[in-house]
This record gives C-alpha cells, sequence and structure tokens, in this order.
C-alpha cells in the first residue's frame, strides 16, 4: 500500500481544533481515522473538532469508560471508539465490524491496537507526539485513496 504522509505542528489547542475542524469538512462518509499518542494528547480534542467540523452539535466526551459514543452529523454517524482499557474488545469487535461493513459512517478510534486485525485497508491513521504542554506534532498516513482528508489541512 502507497501512503501519503503529512507532519503539521499544532502550537497551541486551537490550532489542533482548526486541523480537526478541516480534517471533518473533508469527511464524505465510510472513513476510518486511527488515533495514536499518549494520554493528553489531543485525541479526544481533535475528535471533537473532526465532528463540529462535520456539522455535529453534539457534546464530544472522551468514551474511555463507555467504550463508544456518536455524534450525529448531518451527511452520517461518527462512531468513537476507545479500547484504552480493554485487553478484547469482545462485543465491541462485532460492532464494529458491523460499522465498517456499512460503509457510510465514520469512524474514529483511539488505542486500537487491539482491532488491529479488524482494519481495512485504507484508513487514515494520525500519530501525537507531545513536545512540549501546548506543542503537539502530528503525523498523518493514509492510503491515497484517503489523501483528500489531508490535503486542504
Amino acid at each position: 500500500m502507497d501512503v501519503c504522509l503529512k507532519e503539521i505542528k499544532s502550537d497551541n489547542l486551537k490550532k489542533t481544533q482548526q486541523i480537526g475542524s478541516k480534517l471533518g469538512h473533508n469527511l464524505k462518509g465510510g472513513e476510518v481515522i486511527v488515533l495514536n499518542g499518549d494520554l493528553g494528547s489531543g485525541k479526544t480534542t481533535l475528535t471533537a473538532s473532526i465532528a463540529k467540523g462535520a456539522g455535529s452539535l453534539d457534546q464530544v466526551n472522551s468514551p474511555s469508560f463507555l467504550v463508544k459514543n456518536q455524534y450525529s452529523c448531518p451527511r452520517f454517524i461518527i462512531h468513537h471508539f476507545d479500547f484504552f482499557r480493554l485487553n478484547d474488545p469482545g462485543l465491541m469487535k462485532n460492532e464494529l465490524i458491523e460499522i465498517i461493513n456499512n460503509g457510510q459512517d465514520v469512524i474514529v478510534i483511539e488505542w486500537a491496537q487491539i482491532i488491529k486485525d479488524l482494519m481495512i485497508k485504507d484508513y487514515l491513521t494520525i500519530d501525537f507526539k507531545i513536545e512540549d504542554y501546548d506543542s503537539r506534532k502530528l503525523s498523518f498516513r493514509c492510503s491515497p485513496n484517503l489523501k483528500y482528508l489531508i490535503n486542504l489541512i
């Protein structure tokens, strides 16, 4: 698989929110986004901005304790999974497969390591690296089919 790469430095919360908003605006439906990074690196902040950019008015919270939240957008639903507290996806694996096969909704996954065997071939990965209190380096990787997501960021 060819990979499109892009790195962006975010010096503050507002810049991270702008990146997420642009990404959300570019969504068509059916995309899978994997977020990797340490606790507090900005994964949920970016997800909230993605949802807002896609037109959602829903409150976005980390699904760490619930495993999954969803946010209604005008054209699709964003399903936000967080597998941080799990060693095995259990029944969530079946739900995730069903949503992937649906192909219409957007999936955002934090801590996706335990479900990597389920991943489809076309997905966007965003790696967060904390550089200091306010700064983050965001590294984007995707197949050419999803390049439209990161071209305008």
